[in-house]
């Protein structure tokens, strides 16, 4: 060892060493995976991952990916991701945190937040525009949203086999791609047969992206079509969920 630290080289490998470490050390800091539960009301439960047992959500605790969270009835709830943004779950909805990355500093346009609506309601205001490689998209089984930066809600309507998606953009801009045709159907695998359609044809047309501006609003139907419609704020307000939303962005500028 004596030796080794003659060498006049040993030194400046030793500093090189030292900053390479820091620097690895850092970065694995900097990057955060989880968002925090920073509202509850009514009754909410959350699970780490989808073979996991239900329990009562609690607040300030941390999602990962993987985690689930639904509301039952009557309940509400927030989360907070690493970037300040919030996403809101409506009553009777149920979530799935697929992909939370949120790289601090000058990777801040690396982003990578995927999470899947399957039920309900989501709410989502989106802190800052998205700009390089960073991607923030929701989920639902037959359509993708895909932020731009701006606030937005998404809601899943219908059952399982028959679900329609829409998009409403309050500020900002959303891409809304329509997802792969699903032609299974849950059932019990041993004695329900469902008769299900055939591959059919699926035209650029039927599956384009549509980008929805403020005030506009895309929905995907069970069949994968897509329209673009306006709609007024002023009817939008006399939603009890959109308005408790509206306020609690209010509170968020102040």
């Amino acid at each position: 060892m004596k030796r080794l630290a003659n060498n006049p080289l040993f030194a400046p490998l030793a500093v090189l060493t030292a900053v390479l470490l820091l620097l690895l050390s850092t970065g694995i800091a900097a990057e955060t995976s989880s968002a925090t539960l920073s509202l509850i009301e009514g009754k909410v439960l959350i699970k780490e991952n989808r073979n996991a047992e239900w329990k009562d959500a609690t607040l300030g605790a941390e999602l990962g990916a993987e985690y689930h969270l639904k509301t039952e009835k009557g309940a509400r709830a927030e989360i907070k991701l690493p970037d300040g943004s919030i996403i809101r779950i409506a009553p009777e909805s149920q979530i799935r945190m697929k992909s939370l990355i949120f790289p601090a500093g000058s990777k801040k346009d690396e982003r990578d937040f995927n999470m899947k609506l399957e039920a309900g309601k989501i709410w989502a205001n989106v802190s800052k525009a998205l700009g390089g490689e960073a991607k923030f998209k929701v989920e639902t089984g037959n359509a993708t949203a895909g932020v731009r930066g701006t606030v937005f809600q998404v809601g899943a309507v219908g059952t399982a086999a028959d679900i329609a998606t829409v998009v409403k953009v309050y500020s900002g801009a959303v891409a809304v791609v329509g997802n792969a045709p699903q032609y299974q159907r849950k059932g019990d695998e041993k004695t329900d047969r469902v008769q299900v359609p055939g591959p059919q044809q699926v035209t650029k047309e039927k599956w384009e992206e549509l980008v929805a501006q403020a005030m506009q609003q895309v929905k995907v139907a069970a069949d994968g079509s897509m329209s673009l419609a306006g709609f007024a704020m002023e009817d939008e307000t006399k939603d009890e969920w959109t308005a408790w939303n509206l306020e609690k962005d209010k509170a968020l500028q102040k």
